[in-house]
């Protein structure tokens, strides 16, 4: 490869970092993002951090949380682990924690690049996955070691595929040097859903090689990739050796004590590892972002259009009712993939030929079940009481982060196909058009019937019977209760048709965008130059409802 086009695929790398430091620019004017979480973790490591300061070695116990704990669980130093520093220097002195967008958008740009895709398909699609509302809603709360570890995801699954498909030493080392990074940030609950989500995809071309017949590289490959998982853990072997002999003394050790056997598990009890269950139907929201409202928060602190709908007499008391009317109890914002990417996500199933395709729907498809939590107990029942680990985890809704993931990684596929062979689309106009009535025509029926497709009360405790009757005990007349309900009602539906044309808007323009290209309209530079700038807008602005400059 000359330096010219050497230096050309380091282009994609300086998009990626104006594009972070444009997203987090009061950084560089020295402000900070006020993360809840980082300043509960400040109070709760002090006492170990004075202690550092004063005597220059790590505290183990602390006496500041619960009565006294061991403080390995709340802040200590490894300085054996040499993985942790290279963190900040893969981050090309980007702030913290923007430094999670970069390498997001970094990690998926070089898995993409690595498995031979073009540089700026592999650009497109990283800046779908770099810019997921799910990464900025975690760093608004504080929740910085899990955007770390979800920004690791991506080369790990690299190196996986890597030794895979042929370059066994190559692959490993790659996988062996990911999943260490990923240990060394500290969050085992995104390792563990990679792992599930890995060993699906393992499974996978395992599978294909068995049907190739290609006995002795599997067994090199699976080998090699087996010592790699064993140099990643290596560095990090004390925190989690720490960790796993702690957790039998803490809420994820096994116990007897229960009024309710049926609830116990060896780890956590499942009513409180479900407590934040996404609904079946709130999974629309990868695709509509506001198809349950939107964050929790008063409807006229971000929704003041959806007033309009509402009679002069209530918009008041409307305005300070929550948007959000899902199932679980309060949240920061929906995990958001991008109207786009899941069109391209379901063309991708219907046109790619690589096999890849089934084994990443099934991943995709068990971090939806599994997301549902207690509204679909029987898979989360069978994961809880039979696969090793996963009753340690509570948030189940954060397996998205698989789906979040594994969607645009397979939409890649597909843009690949049609930009390769722009014809695909005339000799497959079936699966075209019913990829975009999957999801352009549903959002579109969302936006013309949306009382068919939504509820827009909350379902867990009933708010509508529960409202009304704090309605009639606060002395509104029995006659006006329904009308007021209505009024709340019709607001947070203008609140979900706005989402619902929007989606539709961005779908409906990727779709002529494709097939504009395949009729030779435009050319592969203006087509992935839209595609871009359509995604770029897409997710923007999302992402600026959760987290921005205020």
């Amino acid at each position: 490869m000359s330096v010219k086009a050497l230096s050309m695929k380091f282009l994609p790398v300086l998009l990626f970092a104006a594009v972070t430091l444009v997203n987090f620019s009061p950084l560089l004017q020295g402000k900070a993002i006020k993360q809840g979480d980082v300043a509960n973790f400040k109070g709760m490591s002090k006492e170990i951090v004075d202690y550092r300061e004063k005597y220059h070695k790590e505290p183990l116990w602390t006496n500041s949380m619960f009565g006294g704990m061991p403080a390995y669980q709340i802040s200590v130093k490894y300085p054996s682990n040499w993985m942790k520093p290279l963190t900040p220097i893969l981050g090309l002195g980007i702030p913290h924690p923007a430094t999670v967008i970069f390498l997001s958008l970094l990690g998926f740009y070089f898995l993409l690049t690595v498995l031979g895709f073009e540089m700026w398909l592999a650009t497109i699609i990283a800046l779908a996955f770099g810019l997921s509302s799910y990464t900025f809603i975690l760093l608004e709360a504080g929740h910085n070691p899990k955007g770390y570890a979800i920004a690791y995801m991506a080369p790990v699954l690299a190196g996986l595929l890597i030794a895979f498909r042929g370059r066994t030493m190559l692959g490993a080392s790659i996988f062996a040097i990911a999943l260490s990074l990923q240990l060394s940030v500290n969050h085992l609950q995104i390792t563990y859903y990679l792992m599930l989500a890995a060993l699906i995809i393992s499974l996978g071309e395992i599978v294909q090689l068995v049907m190739q017949k290609k006995w002795m590289f599997l067994l090199k490959t699976g080998g090699m990739l087996v010592l790699a998982a064993a140099l990643a853990v290596g560095p990090n072997l004390t925190n989690l050796l720490l960790t796993e002999e702690y957790g039998k003394y803490s809420t994820r050790g096994k116990s007897e004590l229960t009024a309710n056997p049926e609830n116990k598990t060896t780890g956590l009890d499942k009513d409180y590892a479900t407590q934040w269950s996404y609904g079946v139907s709130e999974s629309f929201s990868l695709m509509v972002p506001d198809f349950k409202g939107g964050p929790s928060g008063s409807i006229a602190e971000t929704h003041k259009s959806a007033l309009k709908a509402v009679p002069d007499e209530y918009k008041e008391y409307i305005g300070q009712m929550d948007q959000y009317f899902g199932d679980q109890p309060f949240t920061s914002g929906p995990v958001y993939f991008g109207a786009a990417i899941c069109f391209l996500f379901v063309l991708s199933l219907l046109i790619v030929k690589d096999s890849i395709k089934y084994y990443v729907l099934g991943a995709v498809i068990l971090s939806l079940l599994l997301s549902w939590g207690k509204n679909f107990m029987p898979v989360t029942d069978f994961f809880m009481d039979h696969v090793p680990g996963y009753n340690k985890f509570r948030a189940v809704s954060m397996t998205l982060v698989i789906a979040q993931f594994l969607v645009p990684f397979l939409a890649a596929f597909g843009l690949r196909e049609v930009i390769a062979d722009p014809s695909v689309l005339q000799t497959k106009r079936k699966q075209f058009y019913t990829a975009f009535a999957l999801t352009g025509g549903l959002c579109l029926l969302f936006y013309l019937l949306p009382e068919t497709f939504n509820t827009f009360y909350k379902q867990t405790p009933d708010e509508y019977t529960e409202l009304g009757a704090q309605l009639k005990k606060a002395g509104l007349p029995g006659e006006q209760v329904p009308a007021f309900l209505d009024a709340l009602k019709n607001a947070r539906i203008s609140i979900f048709t706005a989402d619902a044309l929007r989606s539709f808007l961005f779908i409906a323009s990727a779709a002529l965008l494709l097939l504009a290209y395949s009729f030779k309209k435009l050319n592969k530079a203006l087509l992935i130059a839209c595609l871009g700038l359509l995604v770029m807008v897409d997710m923007w602005t999302v992402d600026k409802r959760y987290l921005n400059d205020s």
